[in-house]
């Protein structure tokens, strides 16, 4: 495998963002972009742009000037949150599983859910030519893939934070990283 720099970038905030309600697949606009304090700096040369098939995400890659490259891949949705959407995040973040073991969590979308479409992703880039990729996603999915980049358990997921409209670049370097390792052993 060569190398991939990769960005994901957290889609901008919504109003259920600002209340601090979880949003899974809600699709919820995204806050007018002129009351943005900063955007996060990205590379304006990538190969190739993807968003989720949610507005907030295609509508922030439009105002980060990346509207008509942008590729919609359904596999970067978000987690879908079932009942707890809609609600506050500070009380599903109160209970022990949220951080521990998310994987136990009764949500719209089973964690193995989540996990396979992060791996179906990581599978494309692999297989693809650009060696330079920007994801315009949200917090779950791009907090599943750090935790597995960092530490190959996507159980830490809980334990990672990405922040609105925050840039988090990574570079993929080998089939030995903790990507692969993971995907192979849960590909067995």
């Amino acid at each position: 495998m060569e190398e991939i720099s990769l960005s994901l970038v957290r889609h901008l905030p919504t109003d259920w963002n600002e209340a601090g309600k979880l949003q899974g697949r809600a699709d919820r606009s995204i806050l007018d972009p002129s009351v943005r304090k900063q955007l996060a700096a990205v590379d304006d040369d990538v190969e190739k742009v993807f968003c989720s098939s949610l507005q907030r995400t295609g509508q922030t890659a439009s105002v980060f000037g990346f509207g008509e490259r942008v590729e919609i891949n359904p596999d970067l949705d978000e987690w879908d949150f079932g009942e707890w959407e809609g609600r506050q995040k500070a009380d599903l973040a109160t209970l022990p599983e949220w951080r521990e073991a998310p994987d136990q969590l009764k949500m719209g979308e089973p964690f193995g859910g989540l996990t396979a479409r992060v791996a179906r992703f990581y599978r494309g880039l692999c297989e693809a030519d650009e060696r330079s990729v920007l994801v315009f996603g949200h917090g779950a999915w791009i907090r599943c893939f750090l935790a597995i980049f960092r530490s190959g358990n996507p159980l830490e997921m809980n334990l990672v934070e990405v922040q609105n409209g925050e840039a988090n670049r990574v570079q993929l370097r080998s089939p030995a990283d903790h990507f692969a390792t993971y995907f192979d052993s849960v590909s067995k």
